[in-house]
């Protein structure tokens, strides 16, 4: 106001002297009048202030911004008018010292007008000069507080956005126009392994496998030449670490204004392991489709009344009846013998009134339309309606009649076979003390009678040595029964096992002798000391040794060699230069009473339970015992053991090597 009336007057007194500006003076009042008109009506705030800081004009926008008159503010320090918040003098007094020396600056700053209204103000000043000399500062106010308000909504939507895209469990992503990401959420770390700047500048593609990437970005070109928005398409991708993951992406397409695709915006989420899950269903749904399409299985389903609401053609067939003969009908008076009825009546109603627990599973006899009686085996659950309540009960059925046959057929096997057992057991002990006797008596007249004559002396011989033979079967089948009944002991020692083997070779000699064979010995490691049964160990290596010459050729050489130690574990190996021994035949040679020959036209007598012995026996020291075969070149009879044979369990530790 008092720059406009210093103007004004200098302008009259120039027209007074000099007539000729008399138009001059004219315009320029016009011009001072729309200036004032402008600076009166103006949308922002104007204020000038001397070049120490007081206010000389406001404009009406200043007043209603600032709560207060014209009057009110003339000439006082613009700090002093109370608006102005108290942390945000500093920054207005340094902007105004800024403006002084002609920077130009640009504040935003909060005020509280007199009515009390909190107002953000973008503030902004520049020089004011009268005749070339400062005469202080034109300031443009402007009331920005919506503008303030919209940026902090949309920084706490932007927070709230980045804080929802950490914590979702999918992968938000954006890409330009030519699919290049120009945005990847943290999740992309736990999905495939990148940090999100990795893959910024990259594109989907580039993370795929080529087939892959081949075939989705013809799919993509597609979706993205229509701008559609897409959803769920699947695409295999590779994690960082080189594993396969499936992905399923969603996304929508970013336009300009003008409508142009300048990019897309979308998510992926990891599927694989529901994939997995999914095939796996599908696989299970395909076999149970297969088992009831080849099984047979009955389906039944009963009203609580226990009418037949459904039987399948199964169930028609295994009962005799057309199906329209059953629907309908009470399945305990018509298809359950009379003597069951009250048990599986009862069955029933417990499953009706969910008095059982769990879906139970329940055999009963049903009784066919010629009278037959079938044994069906039932699994059974509840069909229930949205409340919870019970509406029929759902069964699948198997007619287990020729099943429960054979198992009773098996049982009694199973009892003769028991029976059969402890014959032999009773025979063996009663044989053992005759044997003794006879051996023994036969001993004793060789010894003391050693004129006898030749022929006599011969049929003593025999005599002697059938004893010993059968002395010998005797004593295995009482092994064998003591270690399928449980009785057998075995007694641990640590001892070097090679030292051990080594000793044994004269008496394993002996054996290999009658057919003009040698035992060579090898061994990868001198010392090798176990905890383990030496005694039973010793009749393992002599068995193989004893098959190996009984079934090998003439002059042989039967190599015994004892393996170094691998993860706790130490192997022995009896090989012989004999035929072989056919694959079809080798899964057999450690069950009980085996033997390779036919029984009538073998050339080699036995009980078939030696290598059935040194099963058992290798089984109680917690190992493994096998044999490798090639026709024509011999076999191999091995036996794995722990190095250290707890005392527990003997199958509790697990072969993992050899």
């Amino acid at each position: 106001m008092n720059i406009i009336k210093d103007t004004r007057k200098k302008t009259k007194k120039s027209s007074q002297e000099n007539p000729e500006r008399k138009r001059e003076e004219v315009a320029l009042r016009e011009s001072e009048d729309k200036f004032r008109s402008i600076f009166e009506n103006a949308s922002d705030c104007i204020i000038f202030l001397d070049k120490s800081g007081r206010i000389l004009e406001i404009n009406r926008k200043a007043e209603e911004m600032f709560g207060g008159s014209k009057e009110e503010l003339f000439g006082k320090h613009f700090t002093k008018v109370g608006v102005i918040s108290p942390r945000d003098i500093p920054v207005v007094i340094s902007a105004f010292a800024k403006a002084l020396i002609g920077q130009k600056t640009t504040s935003t700053i909060c005020i509280k007008n007199k009515k009390g209204r909190e107002i953000c103000v973008e503030v902004s000043g520049s020089l004011l000069k009268r005749d070339s000399k400062l005469a202080g500062l034109l300031v443009i106010a402007r009331d920005v507080t919506e503008r303030k308000k919209t940026e902090e909504a949309l920084k706490e939507a932007e927070r709230k956005f980045r804080n929802m895209v950490e914590i979702t469990s999918d992968w938000i992503w954006e890409v330009d126009k030519n699919g290049v990401y120009t945005y990847a959420s943290p999740k992309i770390k736990e999905i495939l392994g990148y940090e999100p700047k990795e893959v910024i500048g990259k594109t989907p593609f580039d993370l795929m496998p080529k087939d892959e990437a081949k075939k989705i970005a013809k799919i993509f070109g597609e979706i993205a030449k229509d701008k559609k928005v897409f959803h769920d398409l699947e695409n295999w991708n590779i994690h960082k670490n080189g594993r396969k993951v499936l992905l399923e992406t969603s996304g929508v397409p970013i336009l300009d204004e003008k409508g142009n695709l300048i990019g897309y915006r979308g998510m992926d989420r990891d599927i694989t392991e529901r994939k997995k899950m999914e095939e796996a269903l599908r696989e299970e749904r395909n076999k149970l489709q297969k088992y009831l399409a080849v099984a047979g299985i009955i389906v039944l389903v009963l009203s609580p009344e226990g009418k037949v609401l459904l039987m399948n053609n199964k169930g028609s067939e295994v009962l005799g009846y057309k199906r329209m003969e059953i629907l309908g009908k009470n399945w305990f008076t018509n298809f359950i013998p009379e003597k069951n009825r009250a048990e599986v009546r009862a069955f029933f109603e417990k499953l009706i009134n969910e008095i059982v627990d769990h879906v139970e599973y329940f055999e009963n006899i049903v009784l066919t339309k010629n009278g037959e009686k079938k044994t069906i085996s039932w699994h059974n659950s509840l069909l229930k309606d949205e409340k919870g309540g019970v509406q029929a009960i759902l069964s699948t059925g198997a007619d287990i009649t020729e099943l429960k046959q054979a198992k009773m057929t098996i049982e009694q096997l199973k009892e003769l076979d028991k029976m059969k057992d402890e014959f032999l057991n009773i025979a063996a002990h009663e044989l053992r003390t005759p044997l003794t006797s006879i051996i023994g008596l036969s001993e004793i007249i060789k010894e003391q009678n050693p004129s006898l004559a030749s022929s006599s002396q011969k049929y003593i011989d025999i005599i002697n040595a059938e004893g010993v033979k059968l002395s010998h079967i005797i004593k295995r089948m009482l092994t064998v029964t003591r270690f399928e009944s449980g009785r057998e002991t075995v007694y641990l020692e640590q001892f070097n096992l090679p030292a051990f083997v080594s000793s044994s070779l004269p008496n394993l000699n002996i054996i290999a002798k009658e057919k003009k064979s040698r035992i060579v010995f090898e061994t990868e490691k001198k010392s090798i000391v176990i905890r383990s049964d030496k005694e039973k160990i010793s009749q393992v290596i002599y068995n193989f040794v004893d098959n190996a010459v009984k079934y090998g050729p003439e002059g042989q050489t039967i190599t015994i060699s004892v393996i170094k130690p691998e993860r706790d574990w130490v192997k022995v190996e009896v090989t012989d230069q004999g035929e072989g021994i056919p694959e079809d035949l080798q899964k057999r040679l450690f069950t009980k009473f085996s033997q390779l020959e036919p029984s009538l036209s073998r050339s080699q007598e036995g009980t078939g339970l030696g290598l059935y012995i040194c099963k058992l026996i290798v089984d109680s020291l917690g190992g493994k015992i096998g044999v490798e075969s090639e026709l024509g070149k011999g076999s191999t009879f091995y036996f794995i053991l722990p190095i250290n044979k707890p005392s527990e369990s003997p199958r509790k530790n697990k072969i993992t090597s050899f």
